[in-house]
């Protein structure tokens, strides 16, 4: 008898494939694994008896939503980690909970190998592949979308010239045929993680679904991007991702509300390296752990609520509050105050500049007006 392999399987064409493949190559008994997290019903509608067909042994669906958005999904926008400016991560974060899953079913049925049917040019298999490497140093054989996002990619597309298509995108409307009025909503955060719409406490998968559901049909989220694969070459994909566009706008406001320039200038020099992670793949690390508590120490104070406008493809923040927030109206203001002397201000900038003076002296640039005169 074969070994048992564990495939990672969608029900696609690849995947569908790779059963007989496994067994006519390898003689192997084949376990597929499908994880939902967020793709939709219709890709999972009689996914399990596909599977048999093809000539599978036994097939686990796994309803990994919750998990998704609570332990990767929201990690990940807390430490405002975006890939090639504008991408966020969808695909990324999803793909170390998927393999994560696989070996943990592997393991429950006595598989002694795992497979998965990822393109040798793409990221996916890196990120497949360092998963098994973290979790179970086995030997692997070598339209996304889910709750985050919906990613498009090859055909037409593989031309970054070309426009995508009217017809190409599942999660957002045409912004110049979304509605003419803006609606608002409004998102409460505890410590960087979102909790609530609109006041009403919501779980992580409600509150992005009903998120995609609001901002996509205002047709806020679309992004085309020419990213650089984790291989080496550059690609273009094509992304929707409502709720998180959202989310992202309305948590960086509140973070500038109540964060200090030090502490945020820090956590922007962090967040690029955090999506390479995700990106690449090197979810299970202990240097994702570190990055995760840096994170965390600079999301205590970011409680409070952010509401946005959703209008035309945009998503903007037109108020936010918190009762951790650093703004003093008595200091900011341009009118009449009692608590702010501006005859500080000269000392505080003849400190300020004393480098620049020195600079300049070291230099023999011209001398001051009054000493020219």
């Amino acid at each position: 008898m074969g070994p048992l392999v564990t495939l990672a399987y969608s029900g696609g064409l690849d995947t569908s494939a790779i059963v007989p493949w496994l067994k006519d190559t390898y003689g192997a008994r084949v376990l597929c694994y499908v994880a939902d997290v967020g793709q939709g019903d219709r890709e999972l509608d009689g996914v399990e008896a596909k599977a048999i067909r093809t000539g599978a042994a036994g097939c686990v669906v796994e309803d990994l939503r919750e998990q998704f958005v609570s332990d990767f999904v929201f990690p990940t926008l807390r430490a405002g980690a975006v890939y090639s400016r504008t991408y966020l991560l969808g695909t990324g974060m999803a793909r170390p909970l998927i393999a994560a899953g696989q070996v943990a079913a592997a393991r429950r049925g006595g598989a002694t190998h795992l497979a998965h049917g990822c393109t040798g040019k793409g990221n996916d298999q890196v990120r497949f592949e360092l998963t098994f490497q973290a979790l179970a140093p086995e030997k692997p054989y070598s339209r996304d979308r889910n709750l985050w996002h919906c990613s498009h990619e090859g055909g037409i597309l593989e031309d970054p010239a070309v426009p995508p298509p009217a017809d190409l995108f599942l999660l957002t409307a045409d912004p110049t045929e979304a509605p003419d009025q803006p609606d608002e909503v409004t998102i409460t955060f505890e410590q960087g993680t979102p909790v609530a719409l609109d006041g009403q406490p919501t779980g992580p998968v409600e509150l992005v679904e009903r998120l995609n559901q609001l901002a996509g049909a205002h047709g806020v989220g679309r992004a085309d991007v020419v990213e650089d694969r984790l291989v080496g070459m550059k690609s273009r994909g094509i992304y929707e991702t409502p709720a998180g566009t959202v989310l992202r706008a309305a948590h960086r406001e509140l973070e500038q509300l109540v964060l200090d320039r030090r502490t945020l200038a820090l956590k922007d020099e962090l967040a690029p390296r955090y999506a390479d992670l995700v990106y690449e793949g090197r979810w299970w690390t202990s240097e994702r752990e570190a990055l995760d508590a840096l994170v965390t120490v600079t999301q205590k104070r970011v409680t409070g609520t952010a509401r946005v406008a959703l209008f035309k493809g945009s998503a903007s923040v037109v108020s936010r509050e918190s009762p951790f927030s650093l703004y003093a109206g008595e200091y900011a203001t341009f009118e009449a105050d009692e608590v702010y002397d501006q005859a500080d201000a000269a000392g505080f900038i003849n400190l300020f500049g004393l480098p620049v003076r020195i600079g300049a002296q070291v230099e023999g640039r011209p001398k001051p007006l009054e000493e020219v005169a």
